[in-house]
């Protein structure tokens, strides 16, 4: 039986005081997985039964979920993924025999999308799935999409657990009101500084690599903030046509800053700079393979990508190649956003400007995990951060991009050991643009302060 630490111990009793419902809202790295499972298994050892639901977003955490299941004796009968032929006969027998006491536990996972069906719900929808249903929603914010359609049925489960260390969904309160309804309050917090006070985490320190549009971007960047601000008076008259322009400019808008041409020189000049072992760069959508050609190619380095494209037998070697120093640098985008950890990462480069705290908060948590293999003991991270030519775009419009980039900042100084170096490169940005007072606001006073300017797709 796994030993939990104290504050995982804390993380379960909290769960169960609260009627076996609550979000745990801990840091990446923390242990969220295997605190759930314990909890969960309290649950049958209290009840004798259990049908055990638990879900995930990406296919790939399926087995990393049916792993950490078994390695505490719990076997997984169905996984729900893709194909509904290869599903649905077993889940239905699985629900008649727990039903009719032929079965005292279940155990079903599932990916988000995957589970997202009318049927799946149907099948689930019983009297004893009620009674003795146990819902674990890792990463649980997917479900505060309008799109999930079996809310109304997990919130009949007599158990749920959510786990996330970003409850709260960016730009979504509907959908940050969907999550709290289905699992109640947050019953446990543990945060990254607790984490890296305790050596849970890894140390870290922060570098901001500041860099400006060119005239033609900041031009076109100018032209669409225009555009935006005139569908957005549209869009909150109810014109349905301008809120879908608006979601496409605002899109646009941020590829711009995304894709900013000047990141390429900036990204060769720093990295070229330091050793190139354990390296893992963060590319903008769409340019992971331009990333990868650049270092792999002109600068001589081992590289590989590590995309959707990437099978998840591929994506096992790759990391163990990677963890060996075989591979020298990983290109990634979306998916190590969640629920794929890289100890061995000793710098992290963000060339790819999310901000999406949910986004920027996991990246940087899949590099602090603590790995003994490769000797590492400090992380480093170089953030690029667009900021604009004061003299080449309106005040106001220079402000709001300023605004935009800054919590990504504020999240990643406040918790690194270099916080007041970090500070000192960008103070003298801030003050030029008289906006200091953002050095020290999170993304959520950021995002309650400037709703309408600040709108992200």
């Amino acid at each position: 039986m796994i030993q939990l630490r104290d504050y995982q111990k804390a993380a379960v009793e909290a769960f169960h005081r609260n009627n076996d419902s609550g979000i745990f809202d801990m840091a990446t790295g923390t242990g969220k997985t295997f605190t759930s499972i314990v909890c969960a298994n309290n649950f049958f050892e209290s009840n004798q039964k259990q049908f055990l639901i638990v879900l995930v977003p990406y296919l790939h955490l399926i087995p990393q979920w049916k792993e950490n299941l078994n390695s505490l004796g719990i076997t997984t009968q169905v996984e729900i993924a893709n194909s509904r032929k290869s599903w649905v006969q077993k889940l239905k027998s699985l629900v008649f025999d727990f039903d009719h006491g032929y079965r005292d536990r279940v155990v079903v996972i599932g990916s988000y999308k995957s589970t997202n069906s009318e049927l799946f719900g149907n099948l689930i929808n019983s009297i004893q799935l009620k009674k003795y249903g146990f819902l674990i929603a890792d990463e649980c914010h997917y479900l505060g999409s309008g799109s999930s359609n079996n809310l109304s049925i997990y919130k009949k489960l007599q158990a749920k657990l959510g786990l996330s260390a970003t409850p709260r969904r960016w730009w979504d309160e509907d959908g940050t009101t969907r999550i709290f309804n289905l699992f109640g309050k947050v019953v446990f917090e543990y945060s990254l500084q607790n984490a890296i006070d305790n050596h849970f985490l890894t140390h870290y320190k922060y570098f901001p690599v500041p860099l400006k549009l060119t005239l033609d971007e900041t031009d076109k960047y100018v032209k669409v903030s225009q555009l935006i601000s005139r569908l957005a008076v549209q869009a909150r008259n109810g014109n349905q046509d301008a809120k879908e322009a608006l979601k496409r400019n605002l899109l646009k808008r941020s590829r711009i800053i995304q894709s900013a041409d000047n990141k390429i020189a900036k990204f060769k000049d720093v990295f070229k700079k330091h050793k190139h072992d354990y390296s893992l760069v963060y590319c903008p959508d769409g340019e992971i393979k331009k990333y990868t050609s650049l270092i792999g190619n002109e600068l001589g380095v081992r590289v590989h990508r590590f995309d959707s494209e990437i099978s998840y037998k591929e994506r096992t070697q790759i990391l163990r190649q990677f963890s060996e120093n075989r591979i020298q640098t990983l290109t990634a985008i979306r998916c190590l956003d969640e629920g794929v950890d890289v100890p061995a990462t000793k710098i992290a480069y963000f060339i790819s400007s999310t901000t999406n705290p949910r986004q920027f908060i996991q990246r940087r948590g899949r590099i602090l995990r603590p790995d003994h293999r490769s000797g590492k003991k400090m992380a480093d991270i170089y953030d690029l951060i667009v900021v604009p030519d004061r003299q080449e775009m309106d005040t106001e419009m220079a402000r709001s991009m300023v605004k935009r980039e800054m919590p990504r900042f504020h999240e990643f100084s406040q918790y690194a050991d270099n916080e007041f170096d970090a500070r000192n490169i960008i103070r003298p940005i801030l003050e030029n643009f008289d906006l200091d007072s953002y050095m020290d606001k999170s993304a959520w006073d950021v995002y309650q302060e400037n709703q309408e300017e600040m709108e992200e797709p």
